[in-house]
């Protein structure tokens, strides 16, 4: 599954509006629509992580990361920094302690 629609999916079965989200995930709502759609990179795992937070599915941060590796393979670049696996560590703790 693509990282677009499966972010789409999540957001449509919590019932939020790209709107309420891109604003709980710190992002605009064109942003929003266009890495649904994958117009744009996804969004990096600490976004990831806030995403997910605000989906309140913490657990599913891991899966999400997974798919923004792929789309950046996909495309023959990825770039992971220390930040970005603290971030998901960090996820993984929170999925945890639910």
């Amino acid at each position: 599954m693509k990282f677009g629609l499966e972010l789409k999916r999540l957001r449509e079965a919590r019932g939020l509006t790209y709107g309420q989200l891109a604003r709980k995930a710190g992002v605009s709502r064109a942003y929003l629509w266009q890495v649904e759609h994958g117009r744009e990179a996804p969004l990096t795992v600490p976004r990831i992580v806030t995403v997910c937070a605000a989906l309140r599915l913490p657990g599913e941060a891991p899966r999400l990361a997974a798919l923004a590796v792929q789309w950046h393979l996909e495309r023959g670049g990825l770039v992971v920094t220390a930040t970005a696996i603290d971030a998901l560590a960090a996820g993984l703790s929170v999925r945890e302690a639910a």
